[in-house]
């Protein structure tokens, strides 16, 4: 339930939000607010606001005869209030969404084509995970793309969990000579427990587009709890909006595959990305990104992007990026997947199993399973070579 359930009663009304299961009974917030300003007791219009256990018998007699107590009017009954509230909340969440039919719903009329930004095109109205390692400029990419999308119009609404409105704006200066219109917000508690406020401020402000730094500073939970994750994209649903949500990697074997955490950040995400810096030497200014495609469920995978990042010494100079190729960079090459660098391998001829393993640094097992996967691209020729397809040139 995104919207509060209300029910009036005279000058006041009850006000049920923040609805959540905690061990099989529904906990909220209830707050009751005063029509007019007369009331003596009322504290900027509340006569009250509080958790409560809308599943107990015992919890709203107290809170009646607590209300009773505040309240100025002396002549209303609050345990029939409160029954009355209760049983729309209860409606509420067992009706859920209404059923409609899909052949009379009117055609969406909002754009919803892809957002393009430095070579990247992210979802509109869909979630995307931008994950890696710490050092990574995962933040500072989010902030670069943010700003992109402002300077085209977008409204972007960036929600923070790590630093401060301070320090994204010496970021935004240096990437952009005029900063564009880039909305923010300093979150200190998990998503869920604000997911209401979040989502009234995103539609106050219209907000297109929100960017949230980061999941596990995020989460009410443990990340890699599949309930933590489910909760987390159910919330980002609510919003309506596109979101770029940024994430760790997992420890481990293929930590540059999947987020950190449950299976369900990787399969809850629309578009997931993998962000890799090469490693920096000492005095360095300059700093290599490369950003890999993992996962597409609105469109093909795309190809692999590289920045270059340029750190001025002068802390008002300049920061800049700029998009080159990934070949060249070792490093980065590496984090391509195999299917990729098979294709680059190949793409100067054919060449047999082993010299594809002792090129390529992998299993034979996994050269054998890529082929098999992609037939259209690989092809085994006589002899035992492994050559590419038409398709695959």
């Amino acid at each position: 339930m995104t919207e509060p359930c209300i029910v009036e009663s005279g000058q006041y009304l009850l006000e049920a939000t923040r609805l959540r299961r905690e061990r099989n009974e529904l906990i909220g917030q209830l707050a009751v607010r005063c029509r007019n300003g007369t009331e003596p007791r009322a504290v900027n219009s509340y006569l009250c606001i509080a958790d409560f256990n809308f599943s107990s018998l015992r919890a709203r007699s107290e809170r009646a005869k607590f209300i009773q107590q505040r309240a100025e009017i002396k002549d209303i009954d609050w345990y029939a209030q409160l029954e009355l509230l209760c049983q729309e909340v209860f409606n509420r969440e067992r009706c859920g969404e209404p059923v409609i039919d899909l052949s009379i719903l009117p055609v969406e009329t909002r754009k919803i084509d892809d957002l393009e930004v430095a070579g990247i095109r992210l979802p509109r109205l869909e979630p995307t995970v931008l994950f890696g390692d710490g050092g990574s400029a995962k933040s500072y990419i989010a902030l670069y793309w943010s700003g992109l999308l402002a300077q085209k119009g977008v409204r972007v609404l960036y929600f923070d969990w790590e630093m401060t409105a301070q320090r994204h704006l010496q970021r935004l200066k240096r990437l952009f000579p005029t900063p564009p219109m880039l909305f923010y917000r300093h979150c200190a508690f998990p998503m869920h427990l604000q997911a209401e406020d979040i989502g009234q401020t995103i539609r106050q402000n219209r907000i297109d587009y929100a960017v949230f730094d980061s999941i596990t500073f995020a989460c009410d939970g443990r990340p890699e709890d599949a309930e933590i994750a489910a909760r987390y994209f159910r919330d980002l649903q609510s919003f309506g909006c596109g979101s770029l949500n940024i994430a760790h990697v997992s420890k481990g074997e293929d930590s540059d595959r999947k987020p950190f955490g449950s299976i369900f950040w990787h399969n809850g995400a629309r578009s997931v990305w993998f962000l890799k810096a090469a490693e920096m030497s000492s005095g360095d200014q300059e700093l290599k990104i490369g950003l890999y495609h993992r996962k597409s469920n609105m469109d093909r995978l795309q190809a692999d992007r590289c920045y270059r990042m340029v750190f001025e010494a002068n802390p008002g100079r300049m920061t800049q990026i700029e998009q080159i190729e990934l070949d060249g960079t070792p490093e980065l090459e590496a984090g391509q997947s195999i299917r990729v660098r098979l294709r680059t391998l190949l793409s100067a001829g054919s060449r047999t199993w082993e010299e594809i393993v002792e090129a390529l640094s992998v299993s034979l097992e996994t050269v054998k399973r890529t082929v098999r996967r992609y037939r259209d691209m690989f092809i085994v020729l006589s002899g035992g070579r492994v050559g590419l397809t038409e398709r695959g040139r």
